[in-house]
């Protein structure tokens, strides 16, 4: 499957890990091995290397510096797109030392077609404080030799299409550890390091792809991102791959070969294209081949399969043993046609064989009764010698198979299994070899419960119940298992309450405090909610605000709106819940803001429920060519009349010396009176009265009404003083009287 020497037994898929000497590649691996609940160890070898490293890790001591040579390793893996085997191999930090010095060796060959066919490239860097410099300048020198080794394969490329990762270790040492901004903080750490930013620099020149992940081995983070990306890239390649080759008669048998190569690693219900183009393919291509090879003479038939060997070896196993079975039995009769005896001479050999058989019968009948005869008599005295042989091979390998079973064991083992597991140790003969088996099963019994403690992982937790169940592990264990899962389940519970409370309101908030707030979560947990409560107590009061309320008011609904919205408001803040101690909190910029309205909303109610000050009363009289009432501006002295306007109560004395009748140009304007005054939205009588020393009173009487609104729209004029963006909202009021007269209300002095 790989170009080159397929070291993978299990299939092609094969990652390399890069580093300097103390970079934590062999710590990585145990981490894989012991920390990641898809990964699991392949085989017995890639077991007995790590599980004593593992032990030493959980102990808090580090695994020794890896002897030369190569460690080949095979894992497991399994998630919701994969089910395949990948090899990472373990080598020396010292190895690409001697790269050139011992080049045509076993192992330096090795490595070579290893990092040549690799699906990913992981370079190990470490985050530290003080850095040995002298050996990072090595290791970049070192690095040139991996990339010769990976250009070899791919010399007409600009650069390596093998994505490549840039490991930062140790990264729990960091104070961005689990940040989030870590990414970004972890390339900035490798940019500040002179050395690590040309190492940098010298990987993105030549890779395709490349991306900086931080990764903490001892406390099992981001382990499983590295191999997730690989993945996910061969994924990106493989469905190219297939484009490129559909839709092309001539590449028909290369597509299905090639599907035939990548299905046993994907999941058929998350790559349902590829397996339903497989079936239809292979259904095509079978049906061809069949035809031709059925209409063939007997001669041809070798040479047609010969020529279609690679080909029918991508069909179905059913499919495919149609023409292996063609070709098993041709070879068998070509046998038995290259045996050199003639008709006669087989007849011949088999009527001797016939005379020789009745000739031995009696003597095979005498051997067979003395045979009975003697095991009967070693099985009356316990011996069973031939059969206690058979049953100790056969007690060895059960025993070696049960080992490798309870070796391979992890925490989502099937209890089943276990138990089934347990009653074969039960039967196994051999008392030490019983105990043995008893003990490692307990071993790896306390081995999952650890591993389940300190996950954090409520359901690793319940399986560790079931497992301790099952195996009988010690009460204390169990106990601090119960003790665990009660904590997890209240941390649930609470993250539960949390993620709720994020997607609701404030009111719908505090219901769920109400009903699922247990004291058992604790004064720290009860901080988080009171702070969720705020953040939301402030969203509702922000989204009050600008929904519903109207700065400047221009209607009386928009001060209802605002009295309101205030009221709302107030009651909100005076909210409490006991179990919590909370008490409602707004932001000093949200309480400034209601500061602010509750001010403004207090002069609107002043100015309705107490009148308009200062305003302006304006008295206009446009009729008789802008003389009122009749009256002849030009016939008599202006001192010998004047103009009294009467609004409900109040009288308003207009002399006419106040006026100009005729204006500079010789034109008569409209005759306008003030006087100052308050007034409450309702209606009011009014009354014009013109004293005429020389004639009897004239008099005009009529109603008119100042709504709420035109008061408020009065009190933006006097805000307008206070603030610019009042301005446009500041509007007289002109109330048309009748018989050509109106009065005006402003603000502004004419």
């Amino acid at each position: 499957m790989n170009d080159g020497e397929n070291k993978n037994p299990y299939g092609e898929i094969n990652f390399v890990l890069i580093g300097a000497k103390s970079t934590g590649k062999t710590v990585y691996l145990v981490s894989l091995y012991s920390g990641i609940p898809n990964i699991r160890a392949k085989d017995e070898n890639t077991i007995s290397y790590l599980k004593p490293l593992a032990k030493k890790l959980e102990k808090g001591k580090l695994p020794e510096a890896t002897s030369a040579g190569l460690q080949e390793l095979y894992f497991n893996y399994t998630d919701e797109k994969f089910n395949l085997v990948f090899q990472i191999d373990d080598y020396d930090g010292r190895f690409t030392q001697v790269y050139h010095e011992e080049k045509n060796s076993d192992y330096i060959r090795k490595l070579g077609d290893y990092i040549r066919n690799a699906k990913g490239i992981i370079f190990f860097i470490p985050y530290e404080e003080e850095l040995d410099h002298d050996k990072f300048f090595d290791f970049k020198t070192e690095i040139d030799m991996f990339i010769e080794e990976a250009s070899s394969k791919y010399k007409d490329r600009t650069k390596i299409p093998i994505p490549a990762v840039i490991a930062i270790t140790k990264w729990d040492k960091s104070p961005y550890f689990k940040a989030e901004n870590e990414y970004e903080k972890a390339i900035e750490y490798l940019e500040f390091n002179k050395i690590f930013k040309s190492i940098k620099e010298k990987i993105e020149s030549h890779f395709e792809k490349v991306k900086v992940i931080p990764i903490s081995s001892f406390e099992k983070y981001n382990l499983i991102v590295p191999i997730k990306f690989f993945l996910n890239n061969l994924i990106e390649v493989w469905t190219k791959k297939v484009e490129d080759l559909k839709g092309s008669e001539e590449n028909k048998e290369k597509l299905l070969c090639f599907l035939k190569r990548i299905l046993p690693y994907l999941k058929p219900d998350k790559f349902k294209n590829f397996y339903e183009e497989y079936e239809l393919l292979e259904r095509e291509i079978f049906t061809r081949l069949k035809r031709e090879y059925d209409t063939l003479p007997d001669d041809k038939k070798n040479s047609f399969l010969e020529e279609n060997r690679k080909v029918i070896k991508c069909l179905k196993k059913e499919h495919r043993n149609l023409f292996t079975s063609a070709i098993s039995d041709k070879d068998e009769q070509e046998v038995l046609d290259q045996d050199g005896r003639s008709k006669g001479q087989k007849e011949g050999g088999r009527n001797i064989s016939k005379a020789i058989l009745i000739l031995a019968l009696p003597i095979i009948v005498i051997i067979i009764a003395a045979a009975f005869y003697l095991v009967s008599s070693q099985k009356d005295l316990g011996i069973e010698k031939t059969q206690g042989f058979v049953d100790r091979e056969q007690g060895e390998e059960d025993f070696e198979k049960l080992k490798l079973e309870i070796e391979n064991l992890t925490i989502d083992s099937n209890t089943d299994s276990i138990g089934s597991i347990k009653e074969q140790i039960l039967k196994v003969k051999d008392s030490e070899k019983r105990s043995f088996l008893r003990d490692l099963l307990k071993e790896k019994a306390d081995e999952m419960v650890e591993f389940a403690l300190k996950s954090g992982d409520i359901d690793r937790i319940e399986r560790a119940i079931e497992i301790g169940e099952v195996v009988e592990i010690s009460k204390q264990k169990l106990d601090e298992l119960y003790s665990e899962k009660k904590r997890l389940e209240l941390e649930r519970n609470f993250n539960t309450l949390i993620e709720n409370m994020k997607g609701q309101e404030f009111n719908e908030c505090l219901n769920m405090v109400r009903q699922e707030w247990k004291d058992a979560f604790g004064s720290a947990k009860a901080d988080k909610v009171k702070e969720i409560l705020d953040g939301k107590l402030n969203e509702k009061v922000e989204d009050l605000l600008d929904e519903y309320v109207k700065i400047p008011v221009t209607s009386y609904s928009d001060y209802e709106n605002l009295k309101n919205t205030i009221e709302e408001i107030e009651e909100l803040k005076e909210i409490t819940l006991k179990s919590i101690d909370y008490k409602p909190q707004l932001s000093l910029n949200l309480e400034q803001k209601l500061k602010e309205y509750k001010s403004i909303f207090e002069h609107y109610r002043d100015a309705l429920n107490n009148g308009v000050t200062p305003i302006y009363v304006i008295f206009k009289a446009d009729k008789r060519e802008n003389e009122p009432l009749g009256f002849d501006c030009d016939s008599i002295h202006s001192h010998d009349a004047n103009i009294i306007l009467k609004i409900g109560d109040r009288e308003y004395s207009y002399e006419l010396d106040q006026i100009k009748c005729v204006n500079e140009y010789g034109e008569k304007p409209t005759m306008i009176f003030k006087n100052e005054y308050s007034y409450k939205p309702e209606k009011y009588n009014v009354e014009i009265v013109e004293e005429d020393i020389l004639s009897p009173d004239d008099r005009y009487r009529t109603e008119l009404e100042l709504s709420k609104n035109d008061i408020l729209a009065l009190e933006n004029c006097e805000l307008a003083n206070i603030s610019e963006e009042f301005k446009e909202y500041c509007e007289d009021i002109e109330k048309r009287i009748g018989n050509g007269y109106s009065v005006i209300f402003t603000y502004h002095e004419l």
